[in-house]
Protein backbone atom coordinates (compact mmCIF):
# COMPACT_ATOMS: atom_id res chain seq x y z
CA UNK A 1 0.00 0.00 0.00
CA UNK A 2 3.07 2.26 0.78
CA UNK A 3 4.35 2.16 -2.77
CA UNK A 4 1.14 2.83 -3.96
CA UNK A 5 0.82 6.08 -2.35
CA UNK A 6 4.46 7.00 -3.35
CA UNK A 7 3.97 6.23 -6.62
CA UNK A 8 0.42 8.39 -6.82
CA UNK A 9 2.70 10.95 -5.26
CA UNK A 10 5.41 10.75 -8.13
CA UNK A 11 2.29 10.91 -10.19
CA UNK A 12 0.99 14.36 -9.26
CA UNK A 13 4.64 15.78 -9.01
CA UNK A 14 5.39 14.96 -12.73
CA UNK A 15 1.59 16.25 -13.13
CA UNK A 16 2.94 19.66 -11.94
CA UNK A 17 6.36 19.60 -14.06
CA UNK A 18 4.68 18.95 -17.62
CA UNK A 19 2.34 21.67 -19.54
CA UNK A 20 0.91 21.97 -22.79
CA UNK A 21 0.22 19.15 -25.30
CA UNK A 22 3.32 17.17 -23.25
CA UNK A 23 1.01 17.35 -20.48
CA UNK A 24 -1.99 16.37 -22.27
CA UNK A 25 0.10 13.34 -23.80
CA UNK A 26 0.88 12.40 -20.49
CA UNK A 27 -2.31 12.03 -18.99
CA UNK A 28 -4.04 10.19 -21.74
CA UNK A 29 -1.42 7.57 -21.31
CA UNK A 30 -1.75 7.86 -17.45
CA UNK A 31 -5.01 7.84 -17.91
CA UNK A 32 -5.02 4.46 -20.32
CA UNK A 33 -3.31 2.57 -17.36
CA UNK A 34 -1.79 -0.51 -18.14
CA UNK A 35 -3.71 -0.80 -21.63
CA UNK A 36 -1.57 1.96 -22.57
CA UNK A 37 -1.57 3.88 -25.52
CA UNK A 38 0.19 4.07 -29.44
CA UNK A 39 0.83 7.29 -30.65
CA UNK A 40 -1.79 6.84 -33.79
CA UNK A 41 -4.62 6.78 -30.68
CA UNK A 42 -3.30 9.42 -28.62
CA UNK A 43 -3.15 11.65 -32.16
CA UNK A 44 -7.14 10.85 -32.39
CA UNK A 45 -7.95 11.42 -28.85
CA UNK A 46 -6.32 14.79 -28.79
CA UNK A 47 -7.41 15.66 -32.63
CA UNK A 48 -3.56 16.55 -33.08
CA UNK A 49 -1.10 15.26 -36.10
CA UNK A 50 1.51 12.79 -35.79
CA UNK A 51 4.25 15.64 -36.16
CA UNK A 52 2.77 17.40 -32.92
CA UNK A 53 2.35 14.07 -30.66
CA UNK A 54 5.41 11.65 -31.53
CA UNK A 55 7.77 14.24 -30.38
CA UNK A 56 6.44 15.13 -27.02
CA UNK A 57 6.17 10.88 -27.07
CA UNK A 58 10.01 11.22 -27.22
CA UNK A 59 10.53 13.96 -24.41
CA UNK A 60 8.19 11.90 -22.18
CA UNK A 61 10.69 9.03 -23.00
CA UNK A 62 13.72 10.99 -21.79
CA UNK A 63 12.18 12.67 -18.98
CA UNK A 64 11.65 8.85 -17.76
CA UNK A 65 7.65 9.12 -17.47
CA UNK A 66 6.67 6.57 -20.00
CA UNK A 67 8.36 3.86 -21.17
CA UNK A 68 7.73 1.20 -24.23
CA UNK A 69 5.76 -1.50 -23.05
CA UNK A 70 6.77 -3.87 -25.04
CA UNK A 71 3.39 -4.82 -26.66
CA UNK A 72 2.24 -3.51 -30.19
CA UNK A 73 -0.93 -2.80 -31.37
CA UNK A 74 -2.22 -1.65 -34.70
CA UNK A 75 -2.98 1.57 -36.54
CA UNK A 76 -6.00 2.38 -38.38
CA UNK A 77 -3.55 1.98 -41.53
CA UNK A 78 -2.67 -1.19 -40.21
CA UNK A 79 0.81 -0.73 -39.23
CA UNK A 80 2.43 -2.20 -36.09
CA UNK A 81 2.56 0.23 -33.46
CA UNK A 82 4.91 0.69 -29.74
CA UNK A 83 2.35 1.06 -26.54
CA UNK A 84 3.20 3.19 -24.23
CA UNK A 85 2.63 3.06 -20.78
CA UNK A 86 3.86 4.61 -17.19
CA UNK A 87 6.47 3.13 -16.15
CA UNK A 88 4.34 1.03 -12.93
CA UNK A 89 2.67 -0.27 -15.33
CA UNK A 90 6.17 -1.76 -17.53
CA UNK A 91 6.49 -5.60 -17.62
CA UNK A 92 9.38 -6.47 -15.13
CA UNK A 93 12.62 -8.20 -17.27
Amino acid sequence: MRNAKILSFMEHDEEKTLSGLRLDVWTVIRRSAEWGRTCDEIERMLVRSHQSVSPRIWELIHQQVIVFSGKYRKTVSGCRARVYVLPKYAKSA
